[in-house]
């Protein structure tokens, strides 16, 4: 796994999730560092698939995801993710998504797939919308509590513009009728 958080350091740019003002994204493909790290983490995979029994697998497979899952988090955490980028974001958390789901460990299937839905506050426009989808713990079946949906929500390049409208819905403020000046 270090070796993946490694491919992930190096092979992901500053520019990959959030691409200059303007730019269309072409395609929609896994980024290159992504493409690498499922790489890497498959050829481990089947380096143990002959030589093993199907109970140890299914525990080194477990290991795997939830270190992933650890690993993305952390590696989406550190990016600063356009609204353009976060297409590219959903593009990455896909193809994990799908490399997971190639490993058939039924109980990852619910975390890889809340992450996969967590990627979409990355391309909601309205600050109100952001704000009822980070306050709506179902939408990602318990993996995520509005505080770490929130985390993330703050990596978007437009935060600053949209905070104090995002923390107004959420939080049910009204500055007019809340605070009181003596």
């Amino acid at each position: 796994m270090t070796q993946v958080e490694h491919v992930l350091q190096t092979r992901t740019t500053g520019r990959e999730y959030c691409p200059p003002e303007g730019t269309v994204m072409a395609e929609l493909s896994p980024t290159w560092g992504c493409r690498e790290v499922i790489e890497c983490l498959d050829m481990h995979c089947r380096v143990l698939k002959g030589s093993t029994s199907r109970e140890v697998l299914e525990v080194f497979y477990a290991e795997v995801g939830m270190r992933l899952h650890a690993l993305i988090q952390k590696h989406i955490k550190r990016q600063i993710v356009s609204m353009e980028g976060g297409v590219q974001v959903i593009a990455d958390l896909n193809a994990y998504y799908n490399f997971i789901s190639s490993l058939k460990v039924a109980h990852l299937l619910p975390e890889f797939a809340s992450l996969k839905m967590l990627g979409h506050v990355y391309v909601v426009a309205d600050a109100k919308d952001l704000a009822t989808i980070v306050r709506d713990v179902a939408r990602y079946g318990g993996a995520f509590r509005p505080e770490d949906v929130y985390e993330f929500v703050q990596r978007r390049s437009d935060w600053k513009k949209i905070e104090k409208e995002v923390d107004r819905t959420m939080y049910n403020l009204s500055f007019k009728e809340d605070c009181v000046i003596c």
